[in-house]
């Protein structure tokens, strides 16, 4: 079982990579860094996966429930919340929804005010996407119904055949397609 053993140490390699950077992350965000501006996100096609952090304002939320107004609400619904990402914020292809796993949630408060309240949520999560096909399709139908523009400003990096997209995501046009080959 040395295939066996390779793969494990690999994955483990991922896990601890993956665990250093939420740690840094996290670290950073009590700080008030800002590591992905606000209503923005990126997606990383590897070969085993697509990697994702999106930063969405908490009003895309608050829709769904009126009471994560607080940190500490927010907190106690997180799996209520990542359910709704789940199902919300998609990535497919012509055959298969590939599922988002490993989710992680960070939330980014409004610094001005002298109780903090939550203003972003930055979302982190893998989707356990195949380059089978020539397309794959994401998806965000997060959008909420209020006064003013919403858009989410998304790239999309696929190092495989070092290919990047930006593009808009508005509740009008909520999907971008990413091609997996080069054009």
């Amino acid at each position: 079982y040395i295939r066996g053993e390779k793969t494990m140490t690999r994955f483990s390699l991922k896990s601890v990579s993956l665990f250093w950077l939420i740690i840094f992350y996290s670290f950073f965000s009590q700080t008030h860094a800002h590591l992905i501006d606000d209503n923005s996100g990126t997606l990383n096609i590897t070969d085993d996966g697509a990697y994702l952090v999106i930063s969405l304002s908490i009003e895309f939320f608050r829709t769904i429930n009126k009471d994560w107004f607080s940190i500490q609400a927010i907190n106690n619904d997180r799996n209520e919340i990542f359910k709704i990402v789940k199902k919300n914020i998609t990535l497919s292809n012509s055959k298969q929804e590939f599922r988002l796993s490993g989710l992680m949630l960070s939330i980014e408060s409004a610094h001005e005010q002298e109780m903090p309240l939550p203003k972003n949520l930055v979302i982190l999560g893998r989707f356990e996407s195949h380059r089978d096909g020539s397309f794959l399709k994401f998806e965000n139908d997060l959008f909420y119904e209020g006064c003013g523009a919403q858009v989410i400003k998304m790239r999309v990096t696929d190092k495989g055949i070092g290919v990047s997209h930006n593009f808009d995501l508005t509740p009008e046009n909520h999907y971008f397609e990413i091609p997996l080959k080069a054009l």
